[in-house]
């Protein structure tokens, strides 16, 4: 190469470097102070930003939808701790304790409502921890009940998850509607008729019933009743005694499944059935045993029974 052809080439590159830099954007060329203007601020919003939440402190009738929250123990002596008369309530316990003859009470029958994380003790009598018996779409979830006559009254599509029932009075700990859903209750202790009692198209799974003992002539003890349509899965009934009552542990309504429970020692010097099925169930891989009383497990026409084991019962092991 020459030296002309040299000038040439070298011209041509410096031309090119130049019109590059010019294309460049100013922020490359210039990024300006690194320093911040300030100390860093927050950008997330607080949970009473996200969702308004109103505290009790007192015995209340909250008329206004949204979410509340206890803020420490609340009792009321003489009558209900709070009266839920709007739609659309989360009540979140937070951990304290409703001490009343009446906990709570839903007025209100539209809408959906949540009662959580806490615990309802009655104070005697004819007492009721939650009664909401026309209202749909209540959720109640880890709450421990002691010492109701009843637990909760409920109406169709109910949701009840991880609750406890202690020491429980004459009445149903759980009776509600439609369509309803019982997770992972533990019910000990107690004279009730009726531990769990739901209505057609429900569900009850996961759930354990111990040493409930009733004593009053011409009644009935039941675990856990189902009405049509209904399943009961997981469940164990076991060491109740009803004293001059009938006893069944599971008892459905027509075209019910009863699958993967147990119902052992329990006790009437009435008349007991283990498990007790209507028209067209079916029931499998269950154990009735040890049952004093009466039979393992009794079936209506049209029913199924397979896999199931039955020892021990005074009665018949199936009939």
């Amino acid at each position: 190469m020459n030296k002309n052809e040299n000038l040439r080439h070298t011209t041509r590159c410096t031309h090119g470097l130049a019109l590059a830099i010019w294309l460049l954007p100013a922020a490359v060329l210039a990024q300006g102070s690194l320093t911040p203007p300030g100390p860093p601020a927050p950008t997330l919003k607080t949970l009473d930003q996200v969702e308004p939440r109103f505290p009790i402190s007192t015995p209340t009738n909250i008329t206004q939808s949204g979410s509340y929250y206890l803020t420490g123990n609340l009792t009321n002596a003489s009558g209900t701790a709070v009266t839920i008369s709007a739609p659309d309530v989360t009540l979140d316990l937070q951990g304290f304790t409703v001490y009343a003859v009446q906990a709570i009470v839903i007025s209100a029958t539209n809408g959906t409502f949540n009662v959580r994380n806490g615990a309802l003790q009655s104070l005697g009598g004819i007492s009721i921890a939650i009664a909401a018996a026309a209202t749909p779409g209540l959720t109640v979830e880890s709450v421990r009940f002691a010492g109701w006559d009843t637990g909760v009254l409920g109406g169709d599509s109910f949701r009840g998850e991880r609750l406890t029932f202690l020491d429980h009075g004459d009445s149903e700990c759980i009776l509600t509607g439609s369509n309803s859903v019982v997770r992972g209750v533990q019910i000990v202790g107690g004279r009730t008729r009726g531990a769990i009692e739901v209505g057609d198209d429900s569900v009850v799974e996961d759930c354990e019933i111990s040493r409930l003992g009733r004593s009053f002539g011409g009644s009935s003890t039941i675990g856990i009743r189902v009405g049509q349509d209904g399943a009961v899965r997981h469940c164990t009934v076991g060491d109740c005694n009803s004293a001059g009552n009938l006893f069944a542990g599971i008892l459905t309504g027509q075209s019910s499944k009863v699958a993967d429970c147990v119902v052992a020692r329990n006790t009437s010097t009435s008349s007991l059935t283990g498990i007790a099925l209507s028209y067209a169930c079916s029931v499998e891989n269950c154990v009735a045993s040890e049952n004093t009383g009466g039979d393992g497990i009794s079936v209506y026409r049209a029913c199924r029974a397979a896999d199931n084991l039955c020892s021990g019962n005074t009665g018949a092991g199936i009939e």
